[in-house]
């Protein structure tokens, strides 16, 4: 610019205006503290072809390595001026990076959203006013021990049954030991069916399968570039396939869109006869899985964004095939791709981003958080190893939101996208809680006296206040109601997916207390304590009915698989209950109170999901088996 001198020149961060994130706050210090000497620093200048190019420049002097490898005339713009801006900026910048070091990790989610994300007029305010102190408490970060396998995880034998997960109601006292039925951790063989011809790729049939994706598999796990897939889809449809991981992904996308179903919280004679996908729908799946599956290999190959997508997407596949091991292994593959990908960039964070750079950090967020918590869940219901992300400090508790105007034209708009993000950030905000409860040593019965109990009573008054205060963060576009008396299923399939979470956390809580009921002798305690005991229990056997109760009818999705043994545990626990009071226990027995309907409760579950468990795989129809001996037990007439 005319008349414009490189000191005078307006800093970056003034240029780009609202799109800042944590490195903008460390050019406003480095310009704050350095303004007596030189208000703007300035990196070394990029020689002229890497310039025109656009590409990094190494800046060797008198020849680039890029230059000097081609051949090429290098030379520089305003060299020796450049070389003066860049060493007077050291002190500042030392001084800056010393200064923000404490302050860069608590304030960059904040910072993020307040600055970056100004995405149309309103667009994330709320988003801004629930989460941004949220995202303070140290509950929604994961805790060391979820960080870094400790020196017993990385030294010791592995543990084989967490104590949440139905092998551990298995193991109280109150049941038979050992129970007939094993839940093995093996997928029944499935033979995929070989399609003799291709599928359609005509571009209307491959846009409808992109637009259930996004509907059905989207919305629930936002690790897609909606633009960039809408290009993916469109050059596949003009130019045909090929055996890149793009036509990979392709294939992935239309075979998801094609194997899912729509959310429905009424029951029909076909969801209660378990009836699986169309025909048709199903043909088309296989098709398309069989061209992403001979370029998998391919995929497995490379280390970038793509590749983890493919293998994400490959183990959301298995999930909705009801085959959780072959899901867990896709996910564990995008994991360690993952972590080769990611774990040496973490180390050069906080330079300026490009707005296709930002793009692909939400992706990698995204995959990030989507694959760490699969990986959790079949863990912890599998007693499967820890995901190798667990060994990586990500600086990250969530992922920041796209650029949502780039993607109004491809999804459902603004409202839709967002929401979709709002339920994103809230699973994973869930996800970081439950870790934190599986791990809180007090909430495992490990001292059943009366200090110990008195421990338990602290860290779920503790645990209750979180998810309290988790439930009060949520917008109002995704809120729910608390349960209460009867409930049913919600006709929203994101609140639907949501209440099952507070569910699952608050049953989750008050479970230990109807162990230690049930399996402990806590005849010499006091008799308030005992009342205590007993009222915690009985909520945690409210909260098993209002579980079952919400049980939607069976549709094909990622979650699927997890709601059976799910329903299993909750029935368990409560006929455990059962069981305990027809034999002498201990006196918080007296406590307990059943819920109202729940032999009916457990009868209608068990009637709803019989002949769904019948046909389908992954082992769901020993948890059926499980389910049947435990009623085949029961001391009360059912």
């Amino acid at each position: 610019m005319e008349g414009t001198s490189p000191s005078s020149r307006p800093s970056k961060a003034a240029r780009i205006g609202t799109r800042r994130g944590a490195s903008a706050m460390l050019a406003d210090q480095i310009s704050e503290t350095s303004r007596p000497l030189r208000p703007t620093i300035r990196g070394p200048t990029a020689c002229e072809i890497c310039r025109n190019r656009k590409t990094k420049c190494d800046n060797l002097r008198p020849t680039c390595s890029y230059c000097a490898r081609v051949g090429a005339t290098c030379s520089y713009i305003n060299d020796e001026e450049a070389a003066i801006l860049h060493i007077n900026g050291v002190p500042q910048l030392l001084q800056v990076v010393g200064h923000l070091k404490g302050l860069f990790q608590h304030q960059q989610v904040q910072q993020y959203r307040q600055q970056n994300l100004s995405l149309s007029p309103g667009a994330y305010e709320d988003i801004q006013q629930n989460y941004r102190s949220a995202c303070d408490h140290n509950y929604y970060r994961t805790p060391k021990s979820d960080v870094r396998l400790s020196e017993r995880d990385k030294n010791g034998p592995p543990q084989n049954i967490c104590p949440t997960n139905l092998r551990s109601v298995l193991k109280w006292r109150v049941f038979p030991q050992p129970c007939p039925y094993s839940i093995a951790m093996v997928d029944d063989d499935i033979s995929y069916p070989q399609p003799s011809s291709l599928p359609s790729l005509e571009l209307c049939e491959l846009s409808r399968l992109e637009a259930k994706y996004i509907a059905c598999v989207h919305t629930k796990n936002p690790i897609l570039d909606l633009v960039t897939l809408h290009d993916l889809i469109s050059q596949v449809a003009e130019n045909g396939l090929d055996w890149s991981a793009r036509t990979c992904l392709v294939s992935l996308v239309c075979a998801l869109g094609a194997i899912s179903e729509d959310y429905t919280h009424g029951y029909t004679p076909d969801s209660i006869s378990g009836s699986s996908l169309p025909h048709d729908e199903a043909d088309i799946a296989f098709k398309y899985w069989n061209i992403a599956m001979k370029r998998l290999g391919f995929v497995i190959g490379q280390s970038n964004i793509e590749s983890v997508q493919c293998l994400c997407l490959t183990g959301i596949w298995y999930m909705c095939n009801m085959q959780p091991l072959q899901g867990w292994k896709y996910f564990a593959l995008a994991s360690n791709t993952l972590y080769s990908m990611t774990n040496s960039r973490l180390a050069f964070m906080g330079s300026d981003k490009e707005d296709g750079q930002e793009q692909s950090l939400t992706r990698e967020q995204s995959l990030y958080f989507t694959c760490f918590k699969s990986e959790c869940e079949l863990a912890i219901e599998l007693s499967l190893p820890k995901s190798i992300l667990e060994r990586m400090d990500y600086p990250y508790t969530f992922p920041f939101p796209p650029n949502i105007d780039r993607e109004l034209a491809v999804g459902d708009g603004i409202h839709g996208e967002r929401r979709t993000w709002y339920y994103y950030l809230a699973e994973i905000a869930c996800r970081h809680l439950i870790n934190r409860i599986i791990e809180a040593p007090h909430l495992q019965i490990l001292d059943p006296s009366a200090a110990g109990i008195e421990r338990m009573l602290r860290d779920l008054e503790m645990f209750e206040a979180q998810v309290n205060n988790w439930y009060s963060s949520l917008p109002p576009s995704i809120n729910f109601p608390l349960p209460f008396g009867t409930i049913q299923p919600l006709e929203d399939e994101i609140n639907q997916l949501l209440r099952a979470r507070y569910l699952g956390i608050r049953e989750l809580c008050c479970r230990p207390f109807v162990e230690l009921a049930i399996n402990y002798d806590l005849s010499n305690m006091p008799s308030e304590l005992l009342a205590k005991v007993g009222s915690i229990a009985s909520q945690g056997l409210q909260y098993c009915m209002f579980r079952l109760q919400a049980v939607p009818p069976q549709y094909c999705h990622h979650g699927l698989w997890f709601q059976l043994p799910n329903s299993t545990t909750c029935a368990l626990v409560l006929l455990a209950v059962d069981r305990a009071q027809h034999n002498p226990q201990p006196d918080a027995l007296e406590h307990l109170k059943m819920p109202q309907g729940w032999r009916e409760q457990i009868l209608a579950t068990r009637d709803l999901l019989a002949g769904y468990w019948k046909s389908r795989q992954g082992g769901v129809w020993a948890y059926f088996r499980v389910l049947q001996w435990a009623l085949d037990g029961c001391i009360t007439p059912l």
